[in-house]
């Protein structure tokens, strides 16, 4: 993660995290995920593939080859319990 939402989210790092997506009113969470700060830009999160499949709606698909549309996946990080 950016270092600056680190910062905004109150989380330090290698805080453990859960991570959700809401699409289609369906709850998706991958869960247990260690914060790492990166230069990459703000409001992005990188994750590794396939343990984040989860978070990827069934229904976003690509309009061409119909894959996955894993690389814009919206999701909320949240501290572990």
């Amino acid at each position: 993660m950016n270092q600056l939402d680190i910062n905004k989210r109150g989380l330090q790092k290698e805080d453990i995290v859960d991570l959700y997506n809401y699409t289609d009113g369906i709850e998706r969470i991958a869960r247990k995920f260690q914060v790492v700060p990166y230069p990459i830009p703000e409001t992005c999160t990188a994750t590794y593939f396939p343990e984040t499949n989860v978070l990827v709606p069934i229904s976003s698909v690509a309009k061409k080859s119909n894959t996955p549309t894993s690389k814009l996946v919206i999701v909320k990080v949240r501290k572990s319990e």
